[in-house]
Formats: C-alpha cells, sequence, structure tokens
C-alpha cells in the first residue's frame, strides 16, 4: 500500500520517541533498581490478637544501620530470639499516636552474630482495629538473615482504634452536697482498670449550668504536672470548685426536694496512656446541692417560728395554750422547732427516710423547708389547718371523709 511522505514523517517520529523513551528507562533502571534485595537482617511482628477484642497488624521498615550501644531498662523493652542470636529493644520514649487511630515506635535490632555486634534501625506502624483497652501485650517477631529465620517475642504496648473512656467513676444517684461556708474542695475519685496502661491526666476544665453560683475552678493538674493513676488504682482527682455564698443560696431556696440538683457542674478530664497513648477527652457531670450555712439554717427557723407564732395568735388569738404565758410559748415555740430540725436533718442525712409535707418532699437543710417547718410547728393545728384549705383533697380523701 503506497504511504505518502508525510505518513513516512510521522511513522519516523514515534519508532525514535519510543526508541528514546525505552533507552531512558533502561538508564533509570540501571541507576536506581526496582527490586534490589534487603542488605542485612530483616525484622517483622506478626499481628497480635488483644483479648478476643481486636487486632493489630504491624507494618515496619529498615532506616538502616545506627551507632547505639546502650539500651537502658527504663527507656526499652527487651526481646531476643529463641536462638539467642539477635536482640530485639523498643523504645518507650519513641512511642507515639498517629493519624486515623495507628500509632508508630522505633525498634532497634541487635546482632549478636557478628564480632562486632551490629545495630539496626526499624521504624514500625501499628494499625489497630476492633474495641480494647490500652495494654501492653506479647508479641511474636522474626528476624530473617541470609535464610535462616529466628522467632522471639516482645512486650509491646497496644492501642485501641475505638476512643471509649479509660477511666471510670463513681456513679451517683444522689446530687452531692456542697457546702457554701465554709467551701469545700469536691473530691472525684478516678479508677483505671487493672491489667491496662498507666494513664496521665493533663488537663481538667469545667462548665457550669448556673455561672453566677461559682468562682472559677482552680485545680493542681495540667500537662507540666499531670496525675497519674496507676493500672487498678483510683486517685483523688483534686479540685478547688467554691461556691458564691448569695447566689447559691438564691438558687437552692425554691428547690426544695432533696433528689433534684441545685446545679449540674460538667468536668472535661483529658487524658492519655503512657507510653504513647493518643489525647482522650472524657464528659464527667457531677449533680451538685447547695447545703447554707448554720447561720443561715438559723435565720431561716427563727424567721419560721415567728411567723408561725403570729399567724397563731391572728387564727386563735392566744400564742400558746389557754392557759401559758407568752413568754413560755415563745421559748416552748422554738425548742418544738429546734427538736423538729434535729430529728429532721437526723432521719434524711441516713437512709431513705424522707420528710413529707403536704405530699411535698422537703429537705431540711435548706433554708426555705427549714422556715416551712418552723412555721408548722411553732403556729400548731391552727396554722395547718388554715394551710390545709388551700389544698384541693384528692378523691380518696373525700371518700373518706
Amino acid at each position: 500500500m503506497w504511504q505518502s511522505p508525510t505518513d513516512l514523517l510521522v511513522i519516523k517520529q514515534r519508532v525514535i520517541t519510543r526508541l528514546t523513551l525505552t533507552c531512558l528507562l533502561l538508564l533509570l533502571a540501571s541507576v536506581h533498581p526496582l527490586s534490589a534485595a534487603p542488605s542485612g537482617p530483616q525484622l517483622s511482628f506478626d499481628p497480635v490478637n488483644v483479648r478476643q477484642q481486636g487486632v493489630v497488624e504491624f507494618s515496619q521498615f529498615s532506616d538502616g544501620p545506627v551507632d547505639l550501644r546502650d539500651f537502658p531498662s527504663d527507656k526499652f523493652t527487651e526481646g531476643e530470639t529463641e536462638d539467642k542470636t539477635f536482640r530485639v529493644y523498643l523504645s518507650l520514649d519513641d512511642i507515639h499516636p498517629r493519624r486515623f487511630s495507628t500509632f508508630a515506635f522505633i525498634a532497634y535490632l541487635y546482632d549478636e552474630t557478628k564480632n562486632q555486634p551490629k545495630v539496626t534501625r526499624f521504624e514500625v506502624t501499628g494499625t489497630p482495629t476492633g474495641d480494647f483497652r490500652d495494654v501492653a501485650t506479647k508479641v511474636t517477631f522474626h528476624v530473617t538473615n541470609a535464610g535462616t529465620n529466628a522467632t522471639g517475642r516482645i512486650l509491646v504496648p497496644v492501642f485501641g482504634a475505638a476512643r471509649s473512656d479509660l477511666l471510670s467513676y463513681p456513679n451517683r444517684e444522689d446530687p452531692l452536697n456542697i457546702s457554701i461556708s465554709p467551701p469545700q474542695p469536691i473530691r472525684l475519685g478516678l479508677t483505671n482498670s487493672p491489667e491496662t496502661l498507666t494513664i496521665l491526666v493533663t488537663d481538667v476544665m469545667a462548665s457550669y449550668g448556673c455561672l453566677k453560683c461559682w468562682d472559677k475552678m482552680t485545680t493542681t493538674v495540667h500537662e507540666n504536672n499531670p496525675l497519674n493513676i496507676n493500672p487498678g488504682s483510683t486517685v483523688d482527682l483534686p479540685l478547688d470548685l467554691r461556691p458564691r455564698s448569695f447566689q447559691a443560696l438564691l438558687t437552692s431556696a425554691f428547690i426544695v426536694k432533696p433528689s433534684v440538683p441545685h446545679d449540674t457542674v460538667t468536668l472535661t478530664v483529658t487524658y492519655h496512656s503512657t507510653p504513647g497513648g493518643a489525647d482522650r477527652s472524657q464528659i464527667i457531670p457531677i449533680k451538685i446541692r447547695f447545703s447554707p450555712t448554720l447561720w443561715a439554717l438559723a435565720i431561716a427557723m427563727c424567721g419560721g417560728t415567728f411567723v408561725g407564732l403570729i399567724a397563731r395568735y391572728l387564727l386563735t388569738g392566744q400564742f400558746g395554750g389557754s392557759n401559758q404565758s407568752i413568754s413560755k410559748a415563745i421559748v416552748a415555740a422554738f425548742l418544738f422547732t429546734l427538736i423538729a430540725e434535729l430529728l429532721g436533718l437526723l432521719l434524711t442525712s441516713h437512709g431513705d427516710s424522707k420528710l413529707v409535707l403536704f405530699d411535698f418532699d422537703l429537705d431540711p437543710r435548706q433554708t426555705l423547708p427549714a422556715f416551712i417547718l418552723a412555721m408548722f410547728v411553732s403556729g400548731g393545728p391552727a396554722v395547718k389547718d388554715w394551710v390545709k384549705g388551700f389544698f384541693p383533697r384528692s378523691p380518696s380523701q373525700v371518700a373518706g371523709s
């Protein structure tokens, strides 16, 4: 088939281009071989099953020989092959988290087969799957060298893929009573599970439902002074969280039911497993009830007693019994009010006892319930019956009357 000079020129250019590319590829392959065989002993780690809850797979590459001979036990974990020819040292200071829940560490392969021991540095990446707690576990490693394969085991810290909470704390159903004056620091016990890694708490932040009720929280825990929680131990988290007396009294005045908190303080605790764990944040809510001062309770009791006596006089024309003087009636009212308050405090502070008045569950440790209790005690049946008229009776009470 006849071809024009233009077609022949195009074919010639394509042939020249292909020959040029082929020569370049051959040149590059001779300078940088694509599949150069690794030199020296090579280290690899088997996947490890962590408590049947997840698996960690490892990948590694060699950084080449290094001039290192000292491996102190407080900074390295050590493993040795069964034939005593190689040792592996894992650097605890070089464990660090990476993206996508992976982590990395540095391992040193110590070759004892040479007259002059040789150390090779490897960077290892662990890829976890599954939800397991951070823990140190035995991992099998292999060393291949000149056609031989030696096997050993070494203790490796591994970290779960899921960022679940690692700390536990008391789960209180009832609110925590905090004295307004003198203020009491909150003590929160944090527990680390046994057979895990040590946890370091590095930061604590607090948020409040009632901002005006609190001074700024302070704590001795920070990044340069972490709180150390060993496996299986419980440590108190030091918190200096002080309520403002006046605002706390106003907030608590009309919340009389003991099971209802006056405020909720939400702590954000930042911590990580050591060595090498990633930072985690755990939310811990604390329900708070403010306990007033003894002076505030005394003033509420006196005020309630005075109001009860005045109401009794307006309803009956007398402060006490028919043959009782005014002074004796006042003294008796204050005495019985004090006894009633002490009994209420004793009963509600222990066990499941409650102080119920007109179907309302009252807390005698608060100022308003103390005022109401004193008013009814000093006012007697007349005040009780008068107040009772403001509350509609239930059908069962109507049927029984």
